[in-house]
């Protein structure tokens, strides 16, 4: 019977090469696999991916969980709690993925006899990984990113995450700010650790290229936590001393045509650019091409905030200055004034301000992206963050 190390199970993971869905999972699992850990995945199937592939020496199952398989919807653009949230059709998914997923976890472990599990997210993938471990005697591990865990506020569901996450061998937090709030939930009966998500620094590089003047960038998803109404409202205030100034979004999710038709009603459709979903090379070139890198998140009405920020990361590694909300995990990236500038939540002048400055000064720019890139290679490269959950898997494995 074959047996691998470890088995990562995500429900966010690349459908494809050159996919524009976030690769962190991935990206981990290629990093662990090159020290020595054997991974493989199971990630939900989306319509037009294949059900089992090898894709950079990771061996991945896609399970489905709706049919026809084109409309395997519920892990797509702004994420499962968002699609919830805006479509019917969407949350009708939910059930039958929980319950798909449980019976394909089940039965990876009884096929390949993994010693470790590593959930990321706490529901479900953690607490099926608590009740498998029970089974089969094995160990597991959870990787908490923030959004599976501010916005939880029913007592059951409380209840069973504080369960899988003090049963866990170990609790990987992503920023100290999301292990602060697992504190709150399990007291200190866990076993956490703070070790982030970590970046290609090789592939996230500077470029020699000329940056277009006076262009600020936002990626990531088109949803409430990431304050991308805000950017908005700050950037009529920019184009008062910059009429030239342009505004790149890259991303998808439930509020584009929300964010669209402000743009439209503040008449700033030539200056405003919605770009949808790119793949990782697109993404890369204008990290590379636009002036400075803006990430205005908030504290959404269901209490999510922003775990860490891995385009903030990836933009900090290609050495853009950056300007983000001093907001959930993101202090532990930005150091206001050295690796970038810091403001407040839904602080519209504040934003405008912040961005006008870097545009105005162009040395202070130089140095924050200089900064910002030797922040990220000392403390959230791939490699290290790979060594370090490596090293967390064999010290506090249990078997």
């Amino acid at each position: 019977m074959e047996s691998k190390d470890v088995l990562m199970v995500s429900t966010t993971y690349p459908r494809w090469e050159g996919d524009s869905r976030p690769r962190f999972v991935h990206d981990l699992a290629c990093s662990l696999n090159s020290i020595g850990k054997d991974v493989f995945v199971l990630a939900p199937h989306h319509g037009g991916a294949r059900f089992h592939e090898n894709m950079d020496g990771i061996e991945i199952f896609r399970f489905p969980y709706f049919f026809p398989f084109r409309f395997q919807m519920l892990c797509c653009g702004g994420g499962i709690p968002q699609n919830i949230k805006y479509s019917l059709f969407r949350s009708i998914q939910l059930p039958p993925l929980i319950f798909c997923e449980f019976i394909w976890m089940v039965f990876l472990v009884a096929l390949k006899r993994p010693r470790i599990l590593h959930a990321h997210w706490i529901l479900p993938q953690g607490f099926f990984a608590y009740i498998i471990s029970k089974i089969f005697k094995t160990d597991y591990f959870v990787s908490v990113h923030g959004s599976d865990l501010f916005p939880l506020k029913s007592g059951i569901l409380r209840m069973i995450a504080a369960k899988t996450l003090v049963n866990a061998s170990a609790v990987f937090a992503n920023s100290k700010n999301t292990e602060k709030e697992m504190r709150i939930l399990t007291g200190d009966g866990i076993n956490s650790l703070v070790i982030p998500l970590g970046v290609d620094t090789g592939l996230f590089k500077p470029s020699e290229l000329e940056r277009e003047a006076h262009t600020a960038l936002f990626v990531g998803r088109l949803v409430q936590v990431k304050g991308v109404r805000y950017l908005i409202d700050a950037f009529e205030i920019v184009l008062e001393s910059f009429p030239d100034a342009k505004l790149k979004i890259i991303g998808e999710g439930e509020l584009m045509g929300e964010l669209r038709d402000r743009v439209n009603q503040l008449g700033m459709d030539n200056s405003v650019f919605f770009l949808g979903g790119m793949d990782w090379g697109g993404v890369i070139e204008h990290y590379h091409g636009c002036e400075i890198f803006v990430f205005p998140s908030i504290t959404a009405d269901d209490g999510s905030v922003e775990g860490l920020g891995v385009a903030l990361i990836e933009a900090l590694s290609c050495e853009m200055a950056a300007v983000a909300s001093d907001s959930g995990g993101i202090p532990d990236i930005i150091k206001c004034g050295e690796t970038g500038l810091l403001v407040g939540e839904k602080d519209i002048e504040g934003l405008a301000c912040a961005i006008i400055s870097l545009f105005n000064d162009r040395r202070l720019a130089k140095r924050l992206g200089k900064n910002g890139r030797k922040w990220i290679k000392m403390n959230y490269s791939r490699t290290k963050i790979a060594q370090k959950i490596k090293k967390a898997y064999d010290e506090y494995s249990r078997a």
